[in-house]
């Protein structure tokens, strides 16, 4: 799938990658609120379906590739959606990849920001590996993962995915959620609001149960100061109140973030040790004497 024309697009400071349009709203709007206030210029470059109907003072772009169902029926339950992983999605990687390199490039970008992929959404992931391939080995350039909302305001959803990349932390980089009990973390992954909204008949609770049971022991022992994976620093960003969103759009069910409750965005903030409202982000750090990330390596070789 081409580039759309770019030529209308000038410099930014900071490149944001939304896998939907309401991705970046619902998981950044402290940090873009922030960004406006430093007269800061951003993109927000939408990578499957439509992009945000308003982004404010904040420039859009949308690349227009078909969400996971549409692009594979096996993505048409949440199960699907969540916990698989099908032939042709390598492809689309390296194509987004290629994509993302030649929007950096163009805008002189120095601040990305893609999505961690907590929760596990086969699109968040997409674009997760997208990012790394275009930008986990390129210097000069800041890179940042977002905890993806609601998705990552589940306790135990950020551990299991930096679990799953086998992140490394430096000493005393702040505080990530204790690892759950394979039933707590169960009960909490199915109470989610956009699970219940989402998942439709027995087979498919059932199915899910399975899945988050899989990610559960496949993250158990990870020990994020001896793990060999990515380099992570979290980064906090703190607001008293939460910002307005920016242009979110009403995607798909299955493809956009949703709603997620204040309590639980307070909850979150609680756990963080914020007041009021918190979002954490994760900045890639260079991989250790000079060697790809294993993530990014495995992207770009698929």
């Amino acid at each position: 799938m081409p580039l759309a024309d770019i030529e209308s697009i000038g410099r930014r400071d900071a490149l944001y990658i939304a896998p939907h349009a309401d991705d970046v709203s619902a998981s950044c709007p402290a940090r873009l609120a922030d960004a406006v206030g430093r007269g800061q210029q951003t993109l927000i470059v939408t990578l499957f379906g439509p992009g945000p109907r308003d982004a404010g003072p904040h420039q859009s772009l949308a690349l227009g590739w078909p969400e996971a169902p549409r692009r594979d029926a096996r993505y048409a339950a949440i199960s699907g959606v969540l916990f698989g992983e099908h032939e042709g999605e390598a492809t689309i990687v390296r194509e987004l990849a290629g994509q993302l390199d030649a929007l950096a490039r163009h805008t002189q970008a120095r601040h990305v920001y893609a999505p961690l992929a907590a929760g596990g959404h086969v699109d968040h992931r997409v674009a997760h590996l997208a990012a790394l391939a275009a930008f986990g080995n390129v210097s000069g350039r800041d890179v940042f993962f977002y905890e993806d909302r609601p998705y990552a305001l589940v306790r135990g959803a950020v551990r299991v995915r930096l679990g799953q990349l086998g992140v490394r932390l430096p000493p005393g980089a702040g505080r990530v959620d204790p690892h759950l009990g394979l039933l707590s973390f169960l009960l909490r992954s199915q109470a989610a609001g956009h699970r219940r909204a989402l998942t439709r008949g027995l087979g498919e609770r059932i199915a899910c149960l399975r899945g988050d049971a899989r990610v559960w022991r496949e993250t158990r022992e990870w020990n994020p100061l001896r793990a060999f994976g990515l380099r992570l620093q979290p980064v906090l960003q703190p607001a008293s109140t939460p910002p307005p969103a920016v242009g979110g759009s009403g995607t798909a069910a299955l493809c956009g973030a949703g709603a997620a409750s204040p309590e639980l965005a307070a909850d979150y903030a609680r756990r963080l040790g914020a007041g009021g409202f918190a979002e954490r982000y994760w900045l890639l750090l260079p991989a250790q004497e000079g060697v790809l990330a294993p993530q990014a390596a495995a992207a770009l070789a698929s």
